[in-house]
C-alpha cells in the first residue's frame, strides 16, 4: 500500500486489520530499521481515535502508535487494547485532583512506538506526576495556537478530519512510549486544578477517548469520584453514565462507576450541588442560537424529619400474586412485602390484601402492627401461592375501602407487574375510579417488577395519588428500590410544590405536577422558553412543609441566548416528552396525530422511536415495542440520553446529525437557509476553524457534512 494513500492507517476495533506477517515482519526486525520510521509523515494520524464522539476533553488520555514503514509503504496496525482504565478523583473544598492510570497492550505481530496525547485545562494548576511502567517520564505542554499550524499540514496529508477535534485543546505529551510484541504498558498521570470554596456547583468531565478506541471491550473501566469536603453535598448526578453513590455522612461520599468487558462510547461526566440541608432550587440551561430554550430545574428537598416525629398511620399492602409475574419476581414481591411489615411501629395499622383471580385479605379491617399480628402477616405472605389472573380494579377498590377517615395518613404499597386482566381492565376506568372513591386521600406507591410491567398504568395511579412508581427491571438494583420504597410510608418533608418564572416564557414544563420528594431526594423539572434577549429572572418556589407551614425560596436565574456548556439537557426534556406522548398512546389507544408526534420527537432528538422496531425500514408500530415497561421507564427517568439514542443518527454537542446518501446533515437544516460551500480541508475551511475552535468537533464527522450555525448553514464538501 503505497504511503500516500488517503485510507486511515490506524484499523478501528470492528474491523479485520491487516498486519505484517511471515518475512516481511521479520525484515523489519532484521533490517534494524524502526517500524515507526517516516514519523513526520504519518503524524497526521496521531490522534485518529480522539474523532467519534468529541466534546469538552478535561482529563484522561490516549496512547496513539505510529505504523510501520518500509521505503515507501506504510502497513496497518491495529489499535491498542486498553485493559484497565481507572481513575480517582477527589474533590477538595479549593482543588480537585485528577489520578488516572491507564494499562495499554500492543497486539500487533511487531514493536510499535507510539505518542500519549493528553488534554488538560487551562486551569490545571500544577501536574505532579507523569510515570510509564512506574518510572518518571518526561513531558511537554502544548498550546492550541502553537498546534494549530501542525494540526492543518497533518490533516491535509492525511486527507483526514481525525485531528480537528484537538482545534482549541491545550494537550500534554509523551513521546516517545515503545511498546514490544504482546507487551503493555500503564500510563500513570496526577495532577490538579484550583476550583473556587464559595461556589456550589461542580463539573467535571473525564474523555474515554483511548478506552472509545480500544482494541474490543475495555477489560476494566473503574471511575471512582470521592467528595471530601466541610460542607454538604446535595445533588450528584451523571448525564453520561449510570453511577452508584455511596453517602458516608453529609459532606462526604463516593461515586463509583465500573464496566468489565464493554464497549465505551461516551465520555464521563458528573455534575455535583454543595449547600445546607434546607428547601432549595437550582437552574441550568442549555440553548442553541436561534433555537428554543430548555432548562433543567433541581428541587432539592430539606433533611427529612427523624422517624419518630412521624405520625401514626394506615398502610394496606396490595400483593400481585398472578402468575404473570414469574417465579423470581413473586419471590422479590413478598420479600418487599415483608421487609416492610418488619418496620413499621406498633401504632401503626395494616392490612395484606391480594389481587390474583379474586381479592383476598390477611384481615377484616386493618389491625394494629403489633408484634403477633406482624408475625402473622408475615406467616400469611410467605405461603401465598401464585397463579390465575389480576383483579388489579377488585384490589384497589378493596384496599380503599380499608380506611375510616383522615386523622391518619394513609397509604396503598402495591407490588406486582400492573397489568389488569380480570374484572375492570380499561386504564381509563381504573384511573377514574380510584380518583373517585379516594375519599381520604390515600397516597399509592407502587413497585414494578420486570421489563414488560404496565409502567403507563401505574406512573398515572401513582402520581395521581400523590405517590411514587419505583421499578426493578434489568438495571434497576432490587436492594436499593427496596428501601426507597419503605421510605415512602412517611410524610415528605415538603409537599405541594410550585414553580414559578419571572419575566421569561416557560412552556412544555415536565412533569406537570411537581411530585412531593421522599426522604431527601431531588426533584427533576424540565421544560423549554423562549425569550428574545438574554433575561434575568427569578426562580419562585413554594411548598408546604410537614409541619403545615407555606415556604417560599426564590433564586436568581439567568435565561440566556446561547448555553452550549449542557447539550445533555434538551436530550433530557425530549426523553420526559416522548415518554408523555408515549403514555398518552398507550392509555388512549393508537392515535395517529399522537404517533406522528412521537416519530416527529424522536428525529429531533435523535432517539430511538418506541413505536417502532429497531431496524430502520419497519413504518408500523410493533406492539413488542410499545408494551416494553422498561422502555418506558428509562424515558420517564433516566439522566442518561445515551440509554434511548438511534443508532441512525449521531448527537454531538447538542447537534443531532442524520446519515443521508454518504453526508451528515444537521437535523436543523432547512434548504431555504443561506449556505456557504466550503471544500474540505480547503483555505476557508481551516480559516473558519481557526476562528471558530468549537466547529471541530463537528467536522469530525468527515469530509461531507452540513451544519447549521448561526442563522447560516455551512456545507463542507469533497472533490471528485
Amino acid at each position: 500500500m503505497s504511503s500516500t494513500s488517503a485510507r486511515p492507517l490506524i484499523t478501528d476495533a470492528g474491523l479485520t486489520r491487516p498486519r505484517l506477517t511471515g518475512h516481511l515482519e521479520s525484515m523489519c526486525i532484521r533490517s534494524g530499521k524502526s517500524p515507526h520510521a517516516g514519523t513526520a509523515h504519518i503524524l497526521g494520524i496521531l490522534v485518529m481515535m480522539f474523532l467519534f464522539f468529541p466534546g469538552r476533553l478535561f482529563a484522561g488520555g490516549v496512547l496513539h502508535v505510529f505504523p510501520p514503514q518500509l521505503g515507501t509503504d506504510v502497513f496497518p496496525v491495529a489499535r491498542l487494547a486498553v485493559h484497565t482504565s481507572r481513575a480517582l478523583i477527589t474533590v477538595h473544598d479549593s482543588s480537585v485532583e485528577y489520578r488516572i492510570d491507564q494499562t495499554f497492550f500492543n497486539d500487533n505481530q511487531f514493536p510499535l512506538k507510539g505518542i500519549y496525547l493528553l488534554p488538560v485545562e487551562d486551569e490545571v494548576s500544577a501536574v505532579a506526576e507523569v510515570q510509564v511502567d512506574g518510572v518518571t517520564s518526561p513531558f511537554r505542554i502544548t498550546g492550541p495556537d502553537a498546534f494549530f499550524g501542525r494540526l492543518k499540514e497533518l490533516s491535509r496529508e492525511m486527507k483526514d478530519s481525525s485531528l480537528l477535534g484537538l482545534a482549541g485543546k491545550r494537550l500534554l505529551v509523551v513521546d516517545p512510549i515503545t511498546l514490544g510484541i504482546s507487551q503493555q504498558r500503564t500510563v500513570r498521570i496526577r495532577y490538579a486544578k484550583k476550583i473556587s470554596a464559595s461556589d456550589d456547583v461542580l463539573e467535571i468531565a473525564l474523555p474515554l477517548d483511548g478506552e472509545r478506541f480500544s482494541l474490543g471491550p475495555v477489560g476494566l473501566l473503574n471511575i471512582r469520584v470521592r467528595f471530601a469536603l466541610s460542607r454538604p453535598v446535595r445533588t450528584v448526578i451523571s448525564p453520561s453514565h449510570h453511577i452508584v453513590i455511596h453517602r458516608e455522612a453529609t459532606h462526604r461520599c463516593l461515586v463509583q462507576m465500573e464496566a468489565r468487558e464493554q464497549p465505551v462510547r461516551d465520555d464521563f461526566r458528573l455534575l455535583a450541588t454543595f449547600s445546607g440541608d434546607q428547601l432549595n432550587v437550582r437552574l441550568f440551561t442549555h440553548r442553541q442560537p436561534n433555537r428554543e430554550g430548555f432548562f433543567m430545574a433541581l428541587i432539592e428537598s430539606p433533611a427529612m424529619p427523624e422517624r419518630a416525629s412521624e405520625p401514626e398511620k394506615d398502610v394496606v399492602f396490595l400483593l400481585d400474586t398472578s402468575g404473570s409475574l414469574g417465579d423470581k419476581a413473586f419471590g422479590m414481591a413478598k420479600d418487599a412485602v415483608v421487609y416492610c411489615l418488619d418496620r413499621l411501629r406498633p401504632r401503626d395499622r395494616f392490612n395484606v390484601i391480594t389481587t390474583g383471580t379474586r381479592v383476598s385479605a390477611l384481615t377484616k379491617g386493618l389491625v394494629a402492627a403489633t408484634e403477633a399480628n406482624i408475625s402473622d402477616a408475615v406467616r400469611f405472605v410467605d405461603t401465598l401461592p401464585s397463579g390465575g389472573g389480576t383483579d388489579l380494579y377488585g384490589g384497589l377498590m378493596s384496599a380503599m375501602d380499608q380506611f375510616t377517615g383522615r386523622k391518619r395518613p394513609s397509604f396503598i404499597m402495591l407490588t406486582g407487574d400492573g397489568k389488569a386482566t380480570v374484572g375492570i381492565t380499561d386504564p381509563a376506568s381504573i384511573l377514574d375510579d380510584v380518583k373517585r372513591q379516594n375519599k381520604v386521600d390515600a397516597r399509592i406507591f407502587a413497585l414494578a417488577f420486570g421489563t414488560h410491567a404496565e409502567i403507563a398504568l401505574l406512573d398515572k395511579l401513582t402520581v395521581a395519588a400523590k405517590g411514587k412508581l419505583f421499578h426493578v427491571g434489568a438495571r434497576e438494583a432490587f436492594d436499593s428500590q427496596l428501601q426507597n420504597f419503605f421510605a415512602a410510608i412517611s410524610r415528605p418533608p415538603i409537599s405541594a410544590i410550585s414553580m414559578q418564572f419571572q419575566e421569561v416564557k416557560t412552556e412544555q414544563v415536565i412533569p406537570v405536577r411537581i411530585p412531593d420528594p421522599f426522604r431527601e431526594e431531588t426533584v427533576f423539572v424540565f421544560g423549554r422558553y423562549s425569550t428574545s434577549k438574554e433575561t434575568q429572572s427569578q426562580v419562585r418556589l413554594t411548598a408546604k412543609t410537614a409541619g403545615g407551614a407555606v415556604v417560599t425560596v426564590g433564586r436568581p436565574a439567568t435565561f440566556p441566548l446561547a448555553a452550549q456548556a449542557r447539550p445533555y439537557i434538551a436530550s433530557l426534556w425530549g426523553m420526559r416528552k416522548l415518554a408523555e406522548l408515549l403514555e398518552q398512546y398507550h392509555l388512549t389507544g393508537s392515535e395517529a396525530p399522537v404517533a406522528d408526534e412521537i416519530g416527529l420527537l424522536a428525529k429531533q432528538f435523535g432517539l430511538r422511536n418506541p413505536l417502532l422496531p429497531t431496524s430502520a425500514g419497519a413504518d408500523r408500530p410493533g406492539p413488542p415495542y410499545l408494551k416494553s415497561g422498561s422502555l418506558l421507564w428509562t424515558l420517564k427517568t433516566s439522566l442518561v440520553p445515551a440509554d434511548i439514542y438511534s443508532g441512525s443518527y449521531r448527537v454531538i454537542g447538542g447537534k443531532v446529525f442524520r446519515s443521508e446518501q454518504g453526508q451528515w446533515i444537521d437535523t436543523s437544516y432547512d434548504p431555504t437557509m443561506k449556505t456557504i460551500a466550503v471544500d474540505f480541508l480547503g483555505d476557508v475551511y481551516f480559516e473558519l476553524l481557526r476562528k471558530e475552535p468549537h466547529l471541530g468537533p463537528w467536522l469530525v464527522l468527515g469530509p461531507r457534512v452540513t451544519l447549521v450555525r448561526g442563522e447560516e448553514a455551512l456545507s463542507v464538501r469533497q472533490e471528485p
